[in-house]
């Protein structure tokens, strides 16, 4: 049972590209989303055999509270960095 007054992070994990790379790091999703102290979020990219789309969609599945914790695997771990460069980001 989740305790009602922790402080949950908000999480949002991007799974890695190629064909099934959405169901691939499935396992590595509901891992992050056991730790009681995350709110895990785990959006499918489009075109997972592409990069192309991926800024765009990273961009939508902010959270617009608070502070977010990002985290990718594979290809979504330059995708992360190329979108964080090239966008106006609040980073501590």
């Amino acid at each position: 049972m989740m305790d009602a007054h922790i402080d949950r992070k908000q999480y949002c994990l991007f799974h890695g590209g190629g064909e099934g790379g959405y169901e691939a790091d499935a396992k590595l999703a509901a891992s992050c989303g056991r730790i009681r102290t995350l709110h895990c979020a785990y959006p499918r990219m489009p075109n997972e055999d592409s990069q192309f789309g991926w800024g765009r969609q990273i961009a939508w599945n902010r959270y617009h509270q608070g502070e977010v914790h990002v985290g990718g695997h594979s290809l979504a771990l330059p995708m992360l960095l190329k979108f964080l460069s090239e966008n106006t980001t609040r980073i501590r």
